[in-house]
């Protein structure tokens, strides 16, 4: 039986990051039982969305062989859609849960597991040597073997370690949560923590992009992924703008009702 490290270290990513959540989440009043719930579907749209925006973006590796779009375990996830996936299968299980109104602290305990899953499964594509970036002849280059070199740069040996760069910007995203988190001065509000995280890793993977060396389709400059970023970092700004002004409406009318 073959040992495959990419799905053993993309599990124990998802297992550090479930343990790292539930804590988060035990100590804002959400149950064990309705957390474990709730994250099982999150993982479950996690998956699908991260394959199917991968098929997406680069169906060319697998359009001659269409079965190779089953087999998850040889690599080949989307971040951007496993965020986009697990955030949908949590929704759905909140809605049918009818326990939407706790979407905002769902979801804000959840990103306290989500950027240090990301980080260490960045290690499964170091392993996979995937997710490498341009050539460059930089100190910190890491050298790419022939085999595992994309057409069009079998001349070049050594790259961006793209996998690395995200690696160490998430883990700081996280810092900086934990920050906010822990100093009531900086406390961003229900449901601030995830929408923060999610423009912030945007803003970081909308840049990483023009080092990757295997960009999908490119259209007036920007990849497909960096058009997706663009769509979903509008929309996140607009809920921001939204829940800003509901907490100022809050604050006028408790002013209100103290001046009468």
């Amino acid at each position: 039986m073959q040992f495959h490290w990419y799905g053993f270290i993309v599990g124990l990513a998802t297992l550090i990051g479930f343990l790292l959540a539930e804590k988060k989440a035990l100590s804002i009043g959400i149950s064990e039982r309705f957390f474990s719930l709730g994250f099982f579907w999150t993982l479950v749209g996690g998956i699908i969305g991260a394959r199917s925006w991968h098929v997406w973006t680069d169906f060319y590796l697998y359009r001659d062989n269409l079965l190779d779009i089953f087999y998850v375990w040889q690599g080949g996830l989307s971040i951007l859609g496993a965020i986009f996936g697990g955030f949908i299968g949590l929704y759905l299980f909140l809605f049918f849960s009818k326990k939407l109104i706790k979407k905002n602290l769902f979801l804000d305990s959840v990103v306290f597991g989500l950027p240090v899953a990301q980080s260490i499964g960045r290690v499964a594509n170091a392993i996979n040597q995937e997710l490498y970036g341009l050539p460059t002849d930089l100190p910190w280059k890491i050298f790419i073997p022939f085999e595992k070199r994309l057409a069009g740069f079998e001349e070049f040996s050594h790259f961006h370690p793209l996998f690395l760069y995200e690696g160490l910007m998430v883990m700081i995203g996280w810092l900086i949560l934990v920050f906010f988190e822990t100093n009531k001065r900086w406390q961003l509000g229900s449901g601030k923590f995830f929408l923060w995280y999610l423009m912030y890793y945007g803003i970081i993977r909308f840049f990483l992009d023009f080092l990757r060396i295997d960009r999908s389709s490119v259209y007036f400059g920007l990849g497909v992924n960096q058009w997706s970023i663009l769509c979903i970092e509008l929309f996140l700004t607009y809920f921001w703008l939204r829940k800003n002004n509901q907490v100022l409406d809050s604050c006028k009318c408790n002013l209100e009702k103290k001046n009468v």
